[in-house]
């Protein structure tokens, strides 16, 4: 939080929040009381009476960037970083008939629009060494990594390398959109994914069936097998999307008790009518006769 008036260069005098112990409790609630700053919390299960922070949120969440660039949920947190600050780009008309920006209202001069990048981009970064020794004219002087960002302590880029793990700030690159970045690095775009706040009860939501996992459809008899092809979303909270073996895909809800998970075939249901001689896959090693 100091990090952030820091940032903006001010501290504000009134903070909107829901009813979230994040900031009308602890610590940050000490350091808010210390600068006089006054928290407006909206009432416990009350999220109504903060609309506009509500509908903002919904905004910043169902940006489609993940899905665009193939990657993880892993990336949500960088997804929503860069929506909240292209949104404060967004104008809006004031009382007295002109148009601003949050950006401009808060730092006192014009976004800059030629600093728009696309999120998640794939870039070839310029390397002129590794470690300790420099590159050859026939050595690759590029490194293939992901945008995620704005550098917070340089007027560069953020990238990813999800190879090794590491953050890299630089201001030569060169963007390859013709390909997804989590297609060149092998990762894999989860559908469905989705984000609640902090204070809702299903903050760890568990799907009940797996991405990608066998399920039986009980829409006719016998019932039909499907593959989990799309979890549920923040607006469908019990949506499932399923493909069957003709390629046919189809949305059932989980309340409807539809969708049942296919019973593992290597477990062997035992039978305590049958002996247990002549129950399945026992030797048989007996050779009954009958005189005549």
């Amino acid at each position: 939080m100091e990090a952030f008036f820091a940032h903006i260069g001010m501290v504000p005098r009134r903070i909107i929040s829901d009813f979230g112990t994040k900031l009308i409790g602890g610590h940050a609630r000490d350091y808010l009381n210390s600068l006089l700053v006054h928290v407006n919390a909206a009432p416990s299960y009350r999220q109504d009476k903060n609309g506009l922070a509500e509908r903002h949120w919904q905004t910043m969440v169902s940006s489609n960037w993940l899905a665009s660039a193939e990657l993880p949920s892993s990336y949500w947190f960088y997804a929503v970083k860069r929506a909240a600050e292209v949104c404060n780009y967004f104008p809006f008309k004031m009382e007295d008939g002109s148009y601003s920006t949050p950006f401009e209202l808060v730092h006192h001069n014009k976004p800059d629009l030629r600093v728009l990048f696309r999120l998640f981009a794939l870039a070839a970064i310029r390397r002129e060494r590794v470690n300790s020794d420099n590159l050859g004219k026939f050595d690759s002087q590029s490194l293939p990594m992901i945008t995620v960002g704005k550098c917070p302590s340089s007027d560069g880029l953020l990238f990813y390398n999800p190879v090794n793990h590491t953050f890299v700030s630089s201001i030569n690159y060169q963007f390859q959109h013709h390909v997804a970045s989590g297609a060149g690095f092998g990762l894999r775009y989860q559908s469905g994914t989705f984000i609640h706040r902090l204070d809702e009860t299903n903050t760890v939501y568990a799907p009940k069936f797996a991405l990608d996992s066998k399920v039986l459809v009980h829409t006719h008899s016998p019932p039909h097998t499907a593959t989990i092809v799309g979890l549920p979303s923040y607006d469908q909270p019990d949506i499932y999307t399923v493909c069957f073996p003709d390629g046919s895909i189809t949305q059932y809800s989980d309340q409807s008790n539809i969708l049942e998970a296919v019973p593992d075939s290597t477990i062997t249901p035992s039978c305590p009518i049958i002996p247990a001689w002549i129950q399945g896959g026992c030797p048989c090693n007996t050779i009954f006769t009958r005189n005549v």
